[in-house]
């Protein structure tokens, strides 16, 4: 635990306690992917130019992941594959730079989880934050 860390966690007046999983990047990447493919047959460019159409291209709230992608889509500037693809990609990139802040700047205690333990790690957490809550 750095500095920082300890002294965020001696200034709170709140019992807390930050959670994190951590996965191998391989299969966190390729949720991700799968995720971003499921946003898309949901109908996230559909979502997206319904506000492009009301002139809210270069508005705050379609600046963030998802959104920004594909505004050059819709003005024609790029193909619906490379879209996807720096979709993907932007969020990949994202879920590594908070991996990197949680783990360098926040006490997050992390669980390792894989596509076979997730309800054994879920039980863990549990058991874990009812001893933690146990003990105050």
């Amino acid at each position: 635990m750095t500095d920082y860390q300890r002294t965020q966690q001696s200034d709170s007046k709140y019992d807390f306690r930050i959670i994190g999983l951590e996965m191998n990047r391989k299969l966190l990447y390729e949720r991700i992917n799968k995720r971003v493919d499921q946003m898309i047959e949901n109908g996230l460019i559909e979502e997206v130019n319904h506000y492009y159409q009301k002139g809210l291209a270069d508005s705050q709230a379609l600046r963030g992941i998802g959104y920004k992608e594909i505004i050059p889509y819709l003005q024609g500037e790029q193909s619906l594959e490379m879209t996807v693809e720096l979709l993907k990609r932007n969020s990949r990139r994202f879920a590594k730079r908070q991996y990197t802040w949680f783990k360098n700047k926040m006490p997050v205690e992390w669980y390792p989880i894989t596509e076979d333990n997730q309800e054994q790690v879920f039980q863990n957490i549990l058991l874990d934050l009812e001893g933690f809550y146990k003990e105050r």
